[in-house]
């Protein structure tokens, strides 16, 4: 196993890492058990746990146990947010930099799914800091599938086999997407509660909204969800009608059957905001202060490649997204007031939506929907671990300042329900019961944007060397210089990877390889570098090279699946 990227950072805050017992002293806490603010509290944690609360002139705290003094500050639960998408080990600092001290990924890659249960494991061990991990693997839906990195399924004995794969593997819910046929999704539901998995996802478009609804889906991922499905809109933009019309009077009905199936529902409404920030000026973005902590790959694969800019039909589409944001403002109002089960979620890393940040809008879209700040903090922390707890999800004890419950906490220098904006102003954050400053937090952010500054200086370096290859010797000096930095090493050949599939997707095949044969030449004991030269030219239609470095592949790595697949199929061919 390669060395943990963060681990190597971490190594002179160690001491932070290790289970503490604490005292938070004199501070002013908001249990979040109901609309109360508790004034000279002191709160002790023990291996985790929150083991006393009460008045700081009561609680005695023993001489062996570590003091956060936070006279004047304000404790409330962490953040959770429901609805992310990990894409690398950096990002576990971000959440944590905003408070966000639980997150649920909702698919992507299979290896990221590991890579998830991986966090989770070292994080468990404190050995890594970040927030707890709810994960899929990946999504489940139709063939064709409406996602790329979807399990394509077809048959209900095909679903089944999935569900039992992702409770034997340790992954925690089961998420489904836009095309899963109407038996698949029946066997899901059935084989899912047997084995004790949440069903979550997109609400299914194939065939009735209300049937999802009614017959055992647990939460939709989106509220604009319903606007594609239950109102019927426009789901091209093509061919989108601006006179379409929204039938209101069908609310009623909806709430119904929510309420009485006991379906959670995540608002979302950072997400439509978000494109409306894209499309009046894209460059907002990227001048962002948080673009400095994201990994160039995914700026370069979401933010660049995936923003609505790229979008065909965009007047249509930001019209039709002005529908759906209002119709899901004026459905969060009103699920909130039926008592519907509302939890916080981003979408996060899509294109415009940081890690961590992104929590604070959604913030803000709440209010904006007619919430109040106690509601809206609700939904940001015990909503998530009453969902967790309704549907046996492991550590669902959070969200909550009370005896028994996990220690995830963010102490703030000013109350949030004066201004839900104060959420952004923290001075700690205490997850799994580890307190960890912000000045701790910061630094760790600081070696996080050196190395990724040091990443677009690589990638500068290997779009030169596409027409100088003198520069292939600057690349060289540095990885020789860094040879002892395996973190760094793995995270260049993962860029060069990257930076080459880019090229790949905008179908500038010659350029692919030619990125590609630089990797080999830095990276020759990977095979997955010769395994993504290989498909380059497979892909430019030279077989005879393909089958050459596709064996290449499978010396240095005998294991690698993809190569042995396709060097299998050339062969018969």
């Amino acid at each position: 196993m390669k060395t943990s990227t963060l681990l190597l950072l971490l190594i002179c805050y160690s001491s932070s890492l290790i289970s503490q017992n604490l005292a938070i002293k004199n501070a002013t806490i908001i249990p979040m058990d109901q609309e109360q603010v508790l004034e000279n509290q002191t709160l002790i944690i023990t291996d985790g746990i929150i083991t006393k609360i009460g008045n700081s002139d009561d609680v005695v705290i023993s001489s062996d146990i570590k003091i956060i003094e936070a006279k004047g500050r304000f404790l409330m639960p962490g953040i959770a947010d429901m609805h992310v998408h990990l894409r690398n080990e950096d990002e576990l600092v971000n959440y944590l930099a905003y408070g966000v001290t639980t997150v649920m990924h909702l698919g992507g890659s299979s290896n990221q799914g590991k890579e998830n249960l991986r966090y989770n494991n070292e994080i468990d061990k404190g050995t890594l800091i970040g927030p707890n991990i709810y994960t899929t693997k990946r999504i489940l839906d139709g063939d064709p599938p409406a996602s790329g990195g979807a399990y394509r399924i077809k048959t209900p004995e095909r679903a089944i086999e999935l569900v039992n794969n992702l409770k034997n593997e340790g992954y925690d819910f089961i998420k489904i997407y836009n095309n899963i046929p109407l038996t698949a999704f029946n066997a899901i539901v059935k084989e899912s509660e047997r084995v004790g998995l949440p069903l979550l996802g997109h609400l299914p478009r194939k065939y009735d909204a209300l049937h999802a609804i009614n017959n055992g889906q647990d939460m939709i991922v989106h509220t604009e969800e319903l606007f594609f499905t239950y109102f019927k809109g426009p789901r091209s933009t093509s061919t989108y009608d601006k006179e379409f019309q929204l039938d209101v009077s069908l609310i009623p009905d909806l709430i119904t059957s929510i309420k009485k199936n006991n379906v959670a529902i995540i608002p979302n409404l950072s997400f439509a905001f978000t494109d409306f920030i894209m499309w009046d000026d894209v460059d907002v973005l990227f001048a962002d202060s948080e673009i400095k902590y994201v990994a160039p790959n995914l700026i370069r694969n979401e933010f660049i490649s995936g923003n609505i800019n790229r979008r065909s039909n965009i007047e249509n589409f930001i019209h039709r997204d002005q529908q759906k944001y209002e119709l899901s403002l004026d459905l969060t109002y009103k699920f909130q007031k039926a008592g519907i089960l509302q939890l916080l979620g981003t979408d996060a890393t899509q294109a415009g939506l940081f890690p961590g940040k992104s929590v604070h809008r959604e913030l803000t879209e709440l209010v904006k929907a007619g919430l109040t700040n106690y509601e809206v903090l609700s939904i940001a922390t015990k909503n998530a671990g009453q969902f967790a707890e309704a549907h046996n999800l492991r550590d669902s004890n959070f969200g909550q300042i009370k005896l028994g419950f996990i220690a995830d906490m963010i102490l703030l220098e000013k109350n949030p329900l004066d201004d839900i904006r104060n959420t952004k102003r923290i001075d700690g954050v205490i997850t799994n019961g580890k307190w960890i400053s912000m000045e701790e937090i910061d630094g760790l952010r600081s070696k996080i944007a050196a190395k990724y500054a040091a990443l677009k200086n690589i990638e500068l370096l290997l779009k030169e060397s596409l027409l100088d290859n003198t520069t292939e010797a600057k690349m060289k000096q540095l990885i020789t210089d860094n040879h002892d930095n395996e973190a760094l090493l793995t995270s260049i050949e993962s860029n060069i990877n990257s930076l080459g599939y880019n090229y790949v997707s905008n179908n500038e095949l010659v350029k692919a390889i030619a990125i590609f044969k630089l990797n080999t030449k830095y990276f020759e004991n990977s095979g997955n570098v010769w395994d993504s030269y290989a498909e380059a030219h497979l892909l430019n239609n030279d077989r005879v090279n393909a089958i050459k470095y596709y064996t290449k592949a499978l010396e240095v790595n005998p294991e690698l699946s993809s190569a042995k697949e396709q060097l299998k199929k050339l062969k018969k061919e």
